[in-house]
């Protein structure tokens, strides 16, 4: 790595104390704008930036300007955060918006080669960031519908986002090939679907909502598929690393979410039945378990290079990492995770047995995402080690 984000790691941890809370809040309260700008904002958009921060500039090969700029992001979302704690909205959404300003004046410069499918999928991501925190922002003053900053955040933000890291970390660690070609195609044509997506929800004409979403669809399954032909060059799946194992595994769940919004947009009576569901389905599946696999990837490397590299110690990368802990996450995950979504369908707030197992879920993954690293730097100090070569 060229360049080290140290500010990254303490945005993720920001990002899954707000999923903490927004699951917690839901399960009490159920689906409201607080719950909404929390999950998908104080969650999803936080750990972007976080990984942004860490990914952009590495993408150009070089390191960032000015890197005390990020800090001050980092302090714009904890007041964005804590002013949405106690459900002042629309001053939660001035410093988010604030904060975004400041990352893409920050980052967007940074930004030379955009030849690569990667850069321009996170160049996108980065530019929908901007777009999403205006829209919450005026959404704030009851300008505009909340659904249509939400929907710009995870259509726009997210996918743009996923679509083009698991492109380059995938092949990455499979030691495999992409096929540029049609990654390039994916992009130009997500970058026709997404406005369209935009804008039907900007006309909350919800037949146009469905139409929108199709297209959608369709290019998820064709990134779905994209990866299968790249991984079918391997002779198996049985050895590929635990981090793409559940990239897979939240990829299954994209189109099923997906359909489901579209069911929604095409019989919007039913959307108060299953507004829950599909919610469940694309954050806290989809969108969670990829940020889980990112986390896990990008935080052991940054911790490293932070602190040992270039100096005399005996850690390494895989020391920071519990490999084993992380692979039975996976096997829980697939028996919990399903076993939540089922029920808290048939819940009513106080949902607490679905809350208890999926924050089961989630504690899990702090300990062996952030716990082993915690615990190995804490020995290496107490040995005496870390000292300049």
């Amino acid at each position: 790595m060229f360049y080290i984000s140290k500010v990254s790691p303490f945005i993720f941890c920001l990002g899954i104390f707000n999923l903490i809370y927004s699951v917690i809040y839901k399960s009490f309260y159920g689906i409201d704008e607080k719950f909404l700008v929390l999950l998908i904002y104080g969650f999803i958009c936080t750990v972007i930036v976080g990984a942004m921060y860490q990914i952009i500039p590495n993408s150009q090969g070089g390191k960032l300007k000015h890197a005390y700029i990020s800090y001050l992001v980092f302090v714009g979302l904890i007041l964005f955060s804590l002013f949405s704690y106690i459900s002042f909205i629309t001053i939660s959404t001035f410093f988010f918006f604030i904060s975004i300003l400041i990352l893409l004046t920050h980052l967007l410069p940074t930004i030379k080669n955009w030849h690569p499918p990667t850069v321009k999928f996170l160049g996108a991501s980065l530019i929908y960031l901007f777009l999403s925190s205006l829209l919450l922002l005026l959404s704030g003053f009851g300008l505009i519908n909340i659904q249509t900053a939400v929907h710009t955040a995870t259509v726009g933000v997210l996918l743009n986002a996923v679509y083009g890291v698991e492109l380059a970390w995938i092949p990455m660690l499979t030691m495999t090939a992409v096929d540029l070609k049609k990654a390039n195609l994916l992009f130009y044509v997500k970058q026709i679907s997404t406005p369209l997506f935009i804008l039907a929800f900007y006309t909350l004409e919800y037949k146009y909502v469905g139409m929108a979403s199709l297209l959608e669809i369709g290019i998820a399954f064709s990134f779905i598929v994209l990866v299968y032909t790249t991984l079918r060059k391997r002779k198996g799946l049985a050895n590929v690393p635990t981090v793409v194992k559940v990239f897979l595994y939240a990829l299954l769940l994209l189109p099923v979410g997906m359909i489901l919004g579209s069911y929604m947009a095409f019989h919007p009576k039913n959307i108060n039945l299953f507004i829950n569901l599909h919610i469940n389905v694309l954050v806290y599946g989809f969108a969670v378990f990829t940020v889980f696999g990112g986390i896990f990837h990008l935080l052991p490397r940054i911790v490293w290079n932070w602190l040992y590299a270039g100096k005399t110690s005996t850690v390494t990368i895989s020391d920071l990492v519990d490999e084993r802990g992380f692979k039975t996450l996976v096997k829980y995950s697939i028996i919990l995770y399903p076993l939540f979504v089922i029920m808290d369908m048939y819940f009513n707030p106080p949902r607490i047995l679905p809350l208890l197992i999926y924050l089961s879920i989630i504690l899990l993954y702090i300990k062996v995402a952030f716990l082993k690293t915690l615990i190995t730097i804490k020995k290496e100090k107490e040995h005496g080690g870390n000292k300049e070569t």
